[in-house]
């Protein structure tokens, strides 16, 4: 029940900050070109205004745009995070669907945690010091080893957590792994 909700949760603040990151990367690297009259893309596509105050959220409504990419991935990761700490105290007995819950919540916890060592050059998680894109990202690859140790998780998640652990030894130049 309360469990399941929680991840759906973290499942939704994930989707909603990947969309965000997504269109604002991709204007940010002219990989995306606005060609409508929508002023705030348009302005972000030029360079001229602050790209990231880290102010911004992810839309209730089905209008994206809001070019949030800081904050919106926090809440995802700070979301799986506690999830994580929530399920994890829990048996199988008393949860059955535990080890699906916390391989769903660790991955979602983990590419959020990835985009933010990808995207920043420095890094605070749950209000500890500065870190590097490199402590970020082997944060992240403790999500996706996390998942992966849920063994009898849907494969979909499973295979989710491999190519996450993948992407992120690739960024820390581990190409054997």
């Amino acid at each position: 029940g309360t469990a399941a909700i929680l991840v759906n949760g973290v499942v939704v603040d994930f989707a909603c900050a990947f969309s965000e990151y997504v269109m604002a990367t991709g204007l940010w690297a002219d990989e995306f070109n606005n060609s409508s009259g929508w002023r705030e893309a348009s302005t972000w596509g030029t360079r001229v205004n602050d790209y990231d105050s880290g102010r911004g959220t992810c839309p209730v409504t089905a209008f994206r745009g809001g070019f949030g990419v800081y904050l919106p991935l926090q809440i995802a990761r700070g979301q799986g995070e506690t999830a994580i700490k929530v399920i994890s105290d829990f048996s199988e007995g008393v949860l059955p669907a535990k080890p699906t819950l916390l391989a769903t919540a660790a991955v979602h916890a983990g590419y959020a945690t990835t985009l933010l060592g990808e995207a920043y050059c420095e890094m605070v998680l749950d209000g500890g010091p500065l870190i590097t894109p490199r402590e970020t990202l082997l944060v992240a690859a403790e999500k996706f080893t996390l998942a992966l140790a849920q063994t009898s998780a849907p494969a979909a998640v499973l295979n989710a957590a491999r190519v996450g652990r993948a992407r992120v030894r690739l960024d820390l130049g581990n190409m054997a792994g």
